[in-house]
C-alpha cells in the first residue's frame, strides 16, 4: 500500500504544478520522507521518485523538501544494492540542487558526492545519467563545490561517459564537466590533463 501511494502521488505531481501543490498542502512531503527509511527497497524507490518529481516543480517545494529532512536518507540510499532506487535517490538529489546553493550545501554537507561519483561507474546508464546529472547541477555557478567536486575524483570518470552510447549519459558527463570548469583555469586544466579533450572508451575505467 505504501509503494503504490508514493508511486500515485508521483505520477500526480508530474509535470503539474498545481498537484505538486495540493500534495504539499496536504502533508505529504513527511510521510514521503519516512517511507525513504522503508526496508522495503521498492517502498523506497517511490518514495524517492516522488520527491523528485515535487521537487522539480517548484524551488520553494525544494525548500520544504529539504526542511523536511529528506537529504541525509536520500544520501543513503545512493549505496542501496538496488539499481532503481540509486536512480531514483540519485535523481531527486540533482532535483534538489537545482538553482539552489544553499540546497546544494545541504547535499554535499551531507557526504553525497563520494556517492554520486561511485555511481557514475554503475553498469546502469540511468543510474550513471542521473548520478552525472546530480553533479552538474552541485557544479553549477559554485567553484567551492566544483573544486570539491574534483578532489572526490569525479573528472576521470564523467570523461569516460563522454564516450557512452546511451542516451542522455554523454550530454549530462558533459555539462557536468563544463560546470566544473566554469570560472577556473585550473580546473579546466585538470580536465584537459585528465584526458577530457579525448575521452577514453566507456570500458577503460580508470
Amino acid at each position: 500500500m505504501q509503494q503504490n501511494a508514493a508511486g500515485a502521488l508521483g505520477i500526480l505531481a508530474l509535470d503539474s504544478q498545481q498537484n505538486s501543490d495540493a500534495i504539499i498542502a496536504a502533508g505529504a512531503v513527511p510521510s514521503l520522507v519516512a517511507l525513504l527509511r522503508s526496508d522495503q527497497p521498492a517502498v523506497q524507490e517511490k518514495a524517492a521518485g516522488a520527491l523528485s518529481m515535487l521537487a522539480a516543480s517548484s524551488q520553494q517545494n525544494q525548500i520544504r523538501i529539504i526542511a523536511a529532512g529528506a537529504v541525509p536518507p536520500l544520501v543513503v540510499l545512493l549505496t542501496s544494492d538496488q539499481s532503481a532506487v540509486q536512480e531514483k535517490a540519485a535523481g531527486a538529489l540533482s532535483m534538489l540542487a537545482t538553482n539552489s546553493q544553499q540546497n546544494g550545501d545541504a547535499i554535499i554537507a551531507a557526504g553525497a558526492v563520494p556517492f554520486l561519483i561511485a555511481l557514475v561507474r554503475s553498469d546502469q546508464p540511468t543510474v550513471q545519467q542521473q548520478a552525472a546529472g546530480a553533479l552538474w547541477n552541485l557544479a553549477r555557478d559554485c567553484l567551492q563545490k566544483q573544486d570539491a567536486i574534483i578532489a572526490a575524483g569525479a573528472v576521470p570518470l564523467l570523461i569516460v561517459l563522454l564516450r557512452s552510447d546511451k542516451a542522455g549519459v554523454p550530454k549530462k558527463s558533459a555539462v557536468a564537466l563544463k560546470n566544473l570548469a566554469f570560472s577556473s583555469q585550473q580546473n579546466g586544466d585538470a580536465i584537459i590533463a585528465a584526458g577530457g579533450h579525448q575521452p577514453p572508451s566507456i570500458d577503460k575505467w580508470p
